[in-house]
Order: C-alpha cells, then sequence, then structure tokens
C-alpha cells in the first residue's frame, strides 16, 4: 500500500494585534519540502514588495509538516481546536506583552491547516528525474 501525501495549506484565520506579515487570508503552501506563499498579500519591507514568509512562525510549524505531509491527521499530533479543525499559531508573546512595554510591535496569527491529498510531492518529482538523468545516487559505478 503507497504511503499517503499531502500538500498542506496553512490559512490565516485570525490576527490578534498586528502582524507585519499576515493577514486574515494569507496562505502558506507546503510541499514536503517547499515552503511558499500562495497568496496575493505581499510583504512591505522598507519599499521593496515581496512574498516572505515569518521565519519564527515557520519554526513553530516545523515539528508538524512531515507527519503531516505524510498523511498524520491534526488530531493525531494535538492540533485540532473545538470544531475539530487543525490549528497552528505563531508563538509570539501575548499581545499585552508589548503593549506594557510601549513597543507594540506585532501579535499572534492563528493558522488552519488543510490537507491536499497528492500522488506526488516535489521530492517524489525529484527523485524521478534524477533516475531519468541517471545522476547520484541512480549513476552507474
Amino acid at each position: 500500500m503507497a504511503e499517503k501525501k499531502y500538500k498542506v495549506v496553512l490559512e490565516c484565520v485570525e490576527v490578534s494585534g498586528t502582524c507585519p506579515v499576515y493577514r486574515v487570508g494569507s496562505r502558506i503552501m507546503v510541499d514536503e519540502c517547499l515552503v511558499w506563499r500562495t497568496d496575493e498579500c505581499p510583504v512591505r519591507y522598507r519599499d521593496e514588495p515581496g512574498h516572505a514568509n515569518c521565519y519564527p512562525m515557520l519554526a513553530d510549524f516545523v515539528p508538524y509538516f512531515r507527519s503531516l505531509c505524510r498523511g498524520v491527521s491534526p488530531s493525531e499530533l494535538g492540533l485540532t481546536g473545538e470544531d475539530g479543525e487543525g490549528y497552528v499559531t505563531c508563538k509570539n508573546l501575548p499581545v499585552d506583552f508589548y503593549y506594557d512595554r510601549g513597543d507594540y510591535t506585532h501579535g499572534s496569527v492563528k493558522f488552519k491547516i488543510i490537507l491536499i491529498p497528492v500522488d506526488k510531492n516535489y521530492n517524489d518529482l525529484w527523485d524521478e528525474e534524477l533516475k531519468e538523468k541517471k545522476l547520484p545516487p541512480y549513476a552507474p559505478r
């Protein structure tokens, strides 16, 4: 039996305070080893807009991504909300912490986990390309 594979979409459903990177509706796509923004919400860093991701948020998600991409449900990972859906949040300090210190910078963001079944992930496609081109680790010895 083939292993189940999924692309994982994290959709921003709530922003507590102000986040300089995500807003409700922002989406992140994770395809095993690739992570990219899939929304049309460019991030403005100084004068250059881009489609950046927040590294601290991604670091909070790292312990779960490989399991989710391989078919482990959010509930098995303890990531289920009261509505039965899967969620992750960035682990920024509570908004009041920043406000009380007078450096109100940003808040916390809640993402809904959406699993999209796929036959092949990016790693599979890359592996097939290496085999086809007879490149390492598939090169003749």
